[in-house]
């Protein structure tokens, strides 16, 4: 059985997204990462996003939880 990578952060920014454990693009509804998005797909790591989070200082966090209601911001936690 293969062994899958821990849960980790969709990092949302104004026009791009990656998974925060391989730090390659993806899709912002994903819920795992299994495609690499862009112009040549490619087999993502396979990480099931388990938070969201921005590195874009004009995104809220109202904004990632528009975005994805169904998971928690990753401040959220830290609050």
């Amino acid at each position: 059985m293969p062994v899958l990578p821990p849960p980790t952060t969709l990092v949302i920014g104004a026009t791009t997204s990656y998974c925060g454990n391989c730090r390659q693009p993806t899709l912002p509804d994903d819920t795992h990462h299994n495609t690499v998005s862009g112009g040549r797909p490619a087999p993502g790591c396979g990480a099931r996003f388990a938070a969201t989070a921005t590195t874009d200082p004009q995104i809220t966090d109202d904004d990632l939880r528009h975005i994805r209601p169904d998971l928690p911001t990753a401040t959220e936690g830290a609050r």
